[in-house]
Formats: structure tokens, C-alpha cells, sequence
């Protein structure tokens, strides 16, 4: 029955690796994406200030939504150790 759960929970943080990857993956893509927005206003000469403010805040909350994920996920793995050693 032990050698199940541990399996399982072995599983479950490979999926949770990837989930991570992707996640990391979708921030740092939004983060050139929306670099490209302000390059690309400054080249047509259109409003800067207001491609600079939804950048900052894009980015800002992809990658704070990001790091509060990983925070959690990483919380859970400790705490799952200490769940596994009783």
C-alpha cells in the first residue's frame, strides 16, 4: 500500500514539473510578447506610454501569478515529504 502512494505522489510531481515548465514557459514568452508590443508602438510611432503601461502591468502579473504557483507547488512537495515519513 506504501509503495502505491509513493508511486502516485512520484507521478503527480512529474506532472507538476511540467505543469512549472509550461507555466514558466507561458510567462517568459508573454514577457518578449509584450516587449515586441512597445518595439513595434515605438516603430509606427504610435502612443508609447500607453503600450509601456499594459506591458509593465502584463508583466508584472504574469510573472507574479507564476512565482505564487511555484511557491505553492514547491510548499506542497515539502509538505508531502513530511506526510510520507510518519
Amino acid at each position: 500500500m506504501f509503495r502505491k502512494i509513493k508511486s502516485f505522489f512520484g507521478k503527480l510531481i512529474f506532472i507538476q514539473i511540467i505543469l512549472l515548465s509550461f507555466l514558466w514557459m507561458l510567462a517568459s514568452g508573454m514577457t518578449l510578447l509584450l516587449i515586441n508590443l512597445v518595439h513595434v508602438s515605438y516603430e509606427v510611432n504610435d502612443h508609447q506610454s500607453a503600450s509601456i503601461v499594459i506591458s509593465i502591468l502584463g508583466i508584472i502579473v504574469f510573472w507574479i501569478l507564476a512565482s505564487i504557483l511555484t511557491y505553492v507547488l514547491v510548499g506542497l512537495y515539502k509538505g508531502r515529504d513530511k506526510e510520507l515519513d510518519k
